[in-house]
């Protein structure tokens, strides 16, 4: 049977809308714990008006219940959560927050340790789907030596188990250490550097991680007395096999 044109204009545009009001997910790495903080800076980057909810999960990847969890947005409008203030402190109080919109979002993490600021990043990729079969890789830098050591943290934003493997390098390219690692949904895993390889003025360079899903891949740099210097997101892949 052939379809008028018509008709087939009305399935595009069903289909149209359908993608247009599709969620996407921003992921990202949290930290309310002792006394470091977190706080995001939601920007509305499409030309509409949009919503969001925000969803934070414990290092075990338990939902937490925060004070506020959905706002709206305005086209081009910003909103600003300081993540303690919605959530209790606590010692797991650390791991993954899911951002959900049909709407396009950029979304700064700001890092806090003891009120003070100490830097930003931006997310704005929204988690891709998983596809069947693939291996999705990440990277960062990390540095095990006298003057500055790495807190590795890998997180998982889908609601199934993903499965992947953590390689360190030194800085001469030599694999130190190779970890195999299992998430439960929504889960975390935090990995100090010092426990993993040995401190040295060459283990410094590549962290290496492959995945069964998409992940978040996140380093917080310390020096050599163990104050926060700044903490990094990498929510995006390098290469997808």
């Amino acid at each position: 049977m052939h379809k008028t044109p018509i008709v087939l204009a009305a399935l595009f545009l069903l289909l149209f809308l359908g993608l247009a009001a599709a969620a996407r997910s921003y992921a990202l790495y949290y930290d309310c714990s002792g006394t470091q903080d977190t706080a995001l800076v939601v920007m509305n980057s499409g030309g509409e008006a949009t919503h969001f909810t925000l969803k934070l999960y414990d290092a075990y990847g338990a939902r937490l219940d925060p004070k506020a969890d959905s706002w709206d947005l305005a086209p081009f409008e910003s909103e600003y959560l300081i993540l303690s203030d919605l959530i209790d402190r606590g010692e797991a109080r650390f791991g993954l927050a899911l951002i959900e919109t049909p709407g396009l979002l950029t979304v700064g993490v700001e890092t806090f340790e003891k009120e003070v600021w100490l830097g930003s990043d931006n997310i704005v990729d929204a988690v891709p789907e998983a596809g069947a079969h693939t291996t999705y890789w990440y990277g960062l830098n990390y540095s095990n030596t006298s003057k500055q050591t790495t807190g590795i943290v890998i997180a998982n934003p889908n609601a199934s188990v993903v499965a992947g493997v953590l390689f360190l390098y030194s800085s001469s390219g030599n694999l130190e250490k190779k970890l195999d690692f299992v998430l439960e949904p929504h889960e975390t895993d935090y990995h100090p550097s010092t426990t993993l390889v040995s401190v040295s003025d060459a283990m410094w360079g590549a962290l290496d991680v492959k995945a069964t899903a998409p992940i978040v891949l996140a380093a917080e740099y310390f020096n050599a007395a163990g104050a926060l210097l700044n903490v990094d997101q990498s929510t995006h892949f390098y290469y997808v096999e």
